[in-house]
């Protein structure tokens, strides 16, 4: 047995194999193919199997031969199997009465020889070996090369092996840096990238070629986070983890022409590894014909009803409305539609009386508040100070009318209820109402106190008192969703119960039933 090294000088890489003495080795080359499909693939592995079926034919009468694995760093991919099966059936279909073993055959099914093989990825190159090795001593017989493209068909048929510690393997743009960053063209298709493991960055550098609102997104299941800097620069100008849709992340920038920006991506978390998608476009910087609305005696007037398209121009943008409300009132519903994080504050004179940032979907924020006649002030603005289009909703309606137990607002005003009797119809008014309800209880037993809102999404909080006014009882969510239950053994006696509303905002749906009932045994 002696060693030679087969030096692949496209590569600079050499790898040491074994032969027979006096064997013919020769390694062949295919001219690069570029496989963006299927078909283009098996064009490949056919014409592989025509320069393999010679040397099998030369081979010793009925030896066994095997279609072993490919392997990409030692790992199986999609690509690797793939190559084993149509490597195998092209083998058979090419006539010859070869004796190839099948590789779903048993593993273990005698073969004098296998032809098996490794993925090797360089540049934009791929390459295929495939060699053909003598199963009783490992001696190998001959050796074949072919080069594919990285397409990224290519790309997404090689993405499971087990290059890192994370399974996922590095994309066809590593290595990347901020110095070396990967050049994106604007409007150009989805770039298919991966973060392989904890501390992968991947970096992008645009370069737009007119002014405009700069939009970069990520796409796919992991969860991303992304950064935007000035080339040359290490002030950061924007970061974003979920303005994309789902777990994505989405920035935009208002751009100027000619000059680099740089983008960088990871995951938000040390455990958030796998593939992602990154796309680049440009739009036109919306006109907003709202402006000037910076201040308070700026303010656009618009309707108790309305729908005002509209844009933060700049990082420092404050938009203010003003609404008039009618001489019947009413509840005011006011929030934004965005992929912002915006924050709505109210204010009825000089007064600040209702603000919020994050009740909306999304960052969206929304505001329900009762208002009677005159004059409010909108001020709308973004949490981080991001520029974009955002959507200003207004909406006017009855507000609602007190339930029939109130004033019940303190112990001393206390409601009774009956036990057992049909559930007691109430409502919050706001998000400061409490109601108090005495319990007069005749017999020793264990009862249920049960609250249920009408849409399941108002939230509710329960305290029972006992006659000396210590609480022996709480709870929140007992009875599902936002729903609290209490079940307690309660002796003769007065009791009270405590109720409040743990929402910010509960006008949406203000509306909850209150029953006890007796367990009986």
């Amino acid at each position: 047995m002696l060693y030679i090294a087969v030096v692949l000088l496209s590569f600079g890489i050499a790898l040491p194999v074994s032969a027979q003495a006096g064997t013919d080795i020769t390694s062949g080359v295919s001219a690069e193919r570029e496989a963006s499909s299927l078909d283009q693939l098996d064009l490949a592995v056919a014409e592989l199997a025509r320069s393999i079926r010679p040397k099998l034919l030369e081979l010793p009468p009925d030896s066994r031969i095997r279609v072993g694995g490919f392997y990409f760093d030692d790992s199986e991919t999609d690509l690797g199997s793939y190559w084993t099966q149509q490597l195998s059936g092209a083998l058979v279909a090419g006539g010859g009465a070869l004796p190839i073993i099948s590789p779903d055959a048993d593993p273990q099914a005698a073969a004098a020889y296998v032809l098996r093989g490794s993925l090797l990825e360089a540049g934009e190159t791929l390459r295929v070996y495939t060699r053909l090795v003598k199963t009783a001593d490992e001696t190998l017989i001959n050796s074949w090369n072919t080069d594919l493209t990285v397409t990224d068909f290519i790309a997404d048929l090689i993405q499971t092996s087990g290059s890192s510690s994370s399974n996922v393997r590095r994309d066809r743009y590593e290595p990347d840096s901020r110095e070396n960053p990967l050049a994106v063209t604007i409007g150009g298709p989805e770039i298919a990238r991966t973060i392989h493991d904890q501390n992968d960055n991947d970096w992008f550098s645009i370069t737009p070629d007119r002014v405009g609102t700069l939009i970069l997104e990520t796409s796919g299941s992991m969860d991303t986070y992304m950064y935007l800097y000035e080339s040359g620069s290490s002030s950061e100008l924007r970061s974003n983890d979920d303005g994309g849709e789902g777990v994505n992340a989405r920035i935009e920038w208002n751009v100027e022409a000619g000059k680099t920006y740089i983008a960088r991506v990871k995951g938000l978390d040390s455990s958030d590894v796998g593939q992602y998608g990154f796309t680049a476009v440009i739009e036109a910087i919306p006109e907003d014909t709202n402006e000037p609305n910076d201040t308070r005696e700026e303010a656009t007037l618009i309707t108790s009803d309305s729908r005002t398209e509209t844009v933060f121009g700049s990082p420092q943008d404050i938009d203010w409305y003003k609404v008039t409300i009618g001489p019947d009132g009413g509840q005011l519903s006011v929030f934004t539609e965005s992929r912002l994080d915006t924050i709505i504050t109210i204010y009825q004179e000089n007064e600040e009386i209702a603000e919020d940032d994050d009740s909306g979907s999304g960052g969206n924020a929304r505001v329900n508040i009762i208002v009677n006649q005159g004059d409010y002030y909108i001020k709308v603005s973004e949490l981080d100070g991001r520029s974009g289009r955002y959507t200003l909703c207004t909406s006017l309606r009855p507000a609602p009318i007190p339930d029939a137990y109130e004033n019940d607002n303190s112990r001393s005003d206390a409601k009774d209820i009956t036990i057992g009797d049909n559930a007691q119809e109430r409502t919050f008014s706001d998000s400061n109402d409490i109601d108090w309800v005495r319990i007069v209880i005749a017999e020793a037993a264990n009862y249920y106190i049960v609250i249920r809102s009408y849409d399941n999404e108002l939230d509710s909080y329960m305290e029972l008192y006992d006659a000396d006014y210590d609480i022996i009882a709480e709870d929140d969510d007992s009875a599902g969703t936002y729903n609290p239950r209490i079940q307690e053994r309660l002796e003769p006696g007065t009791y009270h119960l405590k109720i409040t509303c743990l929402d910010d905002d509960p006008l949406e749906d203000n509306r909850y039933t209150l029953q006890i009932t007796k367990i009986v045994n």
